[in-house]
């Protein structure tokens, strides 16, 4: 039962890891994970969260599997002196899982022992759901046997539930984008005439929600300028660079800064949710009525002449050559400057990878010249 059980665990985590990538809205992924866990072999899911109320009362928003009305009966409310040391309510309230081994001897489940012995429910854990710092709901999970959650299965599903509270932060974090897009859909129409404008207003949102990423996005910007003045390109191909590279990270503001600025390395669903931000940006950028392929560059400075960037794996025909360049300048900037994980490595260290890369990852044009930028700095 307990290999069974681990087994059952995998599946769901990597079921539900699927899910978190494709959903588009909050009640589309809560009510395809309820799914998922039935699905996989567990009785009954249900998502829940706190209501802002004189009581705080759990809603529940989302459910799957054997239900026939237990959430109807059920009423949770965290200032009630019995209702909340049920496991949903120690769940949230001591933001650890709780796990009732057999339901029907739990001296804390009393209030709703009854409807969950005529639903056959045996045991069950409750997982809380942490958004912005605490945890503001829960993932409950039903088995129709006693004691079905053991160590090895506790910890893959705690891991379920930390993605799916990134999950549901990345889809909030969109929403705002969409604010943000619909909000500079109508600036466009006032700023039409004024390009720098509506470049400085971007630019002072993305500053206003993640100070380090406006940093890093003017440096290097200014690098960017320097090589393709080197490169004898013109003022208005220099222009374009110049103003994708105040841009090209604008779409981190879909990104949860607790991804952003973790101090660890990124988990694998984190670092995909990290790489849409050249689309993300694209489509923000794109808004703009550029005459020059400024959100094109924006789209593509992640990609890489062998074909192992992102989003799309082009190849060095493929990709436009303000994007070769924003590409190295981002490099050579990311790697000298102090990051959220690690400390800076210095410029050296940042030139020595772009010329041990030259003509495999980065234009040999491209890092000619930076080298020379560099050099005359």
């Amino acid at each position: 039962m307990e290999i069974q059980g681990v087994d059952r665990s995998y599946r769901l985590l990597s079921e539900c890891n699927q899910v978190l990538l494709l959903a588009h809205d909050e009640n589309q992924l809560f009510q395809e994970i309820c799914r998922v866990v039935v699905d996989i072999g567990y009785r009954f899911a249900w998502v829940g969260f706190i209501e802002n109320d004189e009581v705080q009362t759990v809603i529940p928003v989302a459910q799957g599997g054997h239900g026939e009305g237990y959430l109807e009966d059920l009423r949770i409310e965290l200032t009630d002196p019995e209702r909340w040391r049920g496991p949903t309510g120690m769940a949230i309230h001591s933001g650890k899982p709780q796990i009732v081994r057999n339901i029907a001897s739990d001296p804390n489940y009393t209030p709703w022992r009854n409807s969950a012995n005529q639903r056959a429910y045996a045991s069950s854990i409750a997982l809380p759901l942490k958004i912005e710092g605490g945890a503001s709901g829960a993932l409950n999970i039903y088995a129709d046997e006693i004691d079905a959650f053991d160590n090895c299965e506790l910890a893959l599903l705690t891991k379920l539930a930390d993605n799916l509270s990134y999950g549901i932060m990345s889809l909030r974090a969109r929403a705002d984008q969409k604010k943000v897009r619909e909000e500079l859909e109508e600036s466009v129409k006032n700023l039409r005439n004024s390009l720098d404008g509506a470049v400085k207003a971007l630019s002072a949102a993305g500053e206003k929600r993640d100070p380090y990423t406006a940093d890093h996005q003017k440096r290097v910007s200014e690098i960017a300028q320097g090589i393709a003045t080197i490169m004898g390109l013109t003022q208005k191909e220099i222009k374009s660079i110049v103003i994708a590279g105040l841009l090209h990270d604008i779409g981190k503001m879909s990104i949860p800064l607790d991804i952003l600025n973790k101090p660890r390395a990124l988990t694998e669903i984190e670092m995909a949710l990290v790489k849409t931000h050249s689309q993300n940006g694209f489509e923000i950028v794109q808004l703009i009525p550029f005459k020059e392929p400024v959100a094109e560059i924006v789209l593509q400075h992640h990609e890489r002449i062998d074909g192992s960037g992102y989003p799309f794996g082009l190849t060095i025909n493929d990709i436009i050559p303000a994007a070769r360049i924003l590409a190295v300048a981002d490099v050579v900037e990311a790697i000298s400057s102090l990051r959220p994980y690690r400390q800076s490595l210095g410029v050296d260290k940042a030139l020595v990878e772009i010329l041990q890369n030259k003509g495999i990852l980065y234009d040999e044009e491209v890092v000619n010249a930076c080298l020379k930028f560099f050099d005359k700095k």
